[in-house]
Formats: structure tokens, C-alpha cells, sequence
């Protein structure tokens, strides 16, 4: 009848660390007379965690459980300190611009190239579905020696994508 309480807000950011990455390069160049030649070249980064609360678990120990004290079912809720839930991000991107301006006489013509890339992960940890409900303890098995929430089970979902654009234009 004590209460145990998880402290739960440290395991939570609204918003975790974040370490961002950015190279830049432009220039432009005189050719001959007649030509020029800019550019424009960028590369970036991103990579971010964040924890998302405590893995938790409501545990049912049944009367004939060998190790339990009780004469009836008992349920006991605990959270996995070791293993807060985390969510991971990561951006990746790339881009390479150039252009060509010639003037021959009266005509002026330009030439632009694009090439841009970019990359993101990201992943996250939740409960898996046995474990977001009652979990029993099995029979053989003592809730009472610190490991119970070994019977947390975890999962992580994930999504990818990628972009690439080449383009050229006059």
C-alpha cells in the first residue's frame, strides 16, 4: 500500500537533443569573355533523440504462482527504468548547383544543372502488442526478485525515405 512513484518526467522530452551539420560552398568564375560559370554546392545533417516515457507494465501473479506470498491473484504495475523508450532521427541532404551564361553578340543564353539528394530515418520504440495490455506472469516465474519488467517486450517501428532530383534547363 506505498506508493512507488516512477518519476516518469525525466524519461520525457518535449524536445531531445538535436546536433545539426551544415558546409556550404559557392563561387563564381569569368571564364573567357564571352562565358561565366556560378555554383552553389551544400551539404547538411541532422541527427536528433528523443526519450518518450517509460517502458511500463501491469502484471497479473495468479494464487498458484510458486513464488508469490498471496493466497489470491495480485496485479503489479512497474516501469523499466533501464530501458526508457526512445525515438531516433536522421537527415541527410545534398545539393550541387551550376550555371553556365554565355553573351555571343546580341544573344545572351544560360544553362542550369541541379542535382539534390536527401536522405531521412527515423525509428521509434513502443510496447510490443502482448505487452500493452495484462501481462501474466508465468508460473515458475518470480515477480518479486527485480525482474519483472523482463517480461516488457519491445518493439520499433520505422520509416525511410529518399529524394533525388537531377534537373537541367536552358
Amino acid at each position: 500500500n506505498r506508493l512507488n512513484p516512477s518519476e516518469s518526467q525525466f524519461y520525457r522530452t518535449l524536445r531531445g537533443e538535436t546536433k545539426n551539420t551544415d558546409v556550404s560552398l559557392s563561387g563564381a568564375k569569368k571564364l573567357n569573355d564571352w562565358l561565366s560559370l556560378s555554383f552553389n554546392g551544400r551539404m547538411g545533417w541532422s541527427h536528433s533523440q528523443n526519450t518518450n516515457g517509460l517502458a511500463s507494465g501491469r502484471f497479473l501473479v495468479t494464487a498458484n504462482n510458486a513464488f508469490t506470498p498471496f493466497s489470491t491473484s495480485v496485479l503489479i504495475a512497474q516501469s523499466d527504468r533501464e530501458r526508457p523508450l526512445q525515438s531516433r532521427s536522421k537527415f541527410e541532404s545534398g545539393s550541387l548547383s551550376m550555371t553556365l551564361n554565355g553573351n555571343i553578340g546580341r544573344w545572351r543564353t544560360t544553362l542550369t544543372a541541379r542535382y539534390e539528394d536527401r536522405h531521412s530515418n527515423y525509428a521509434s520504440e513502443r510496447l510490443a502488442p502482448g505487452s500493452a495490455g495484462l501481462i501474466t506472469v508465468p508460473q515458475t516465474f518470480n515477480p518479486f526478485d527485480g525482474n519483472l519488467v523482463s517480461l516488457i517486450e519491445l518493439t520499433e517501428t520505422g520509416s525511410t525515405s529518399r529524394t533525388r532530383v537531377k534537373e537541367i534547363s536552358e
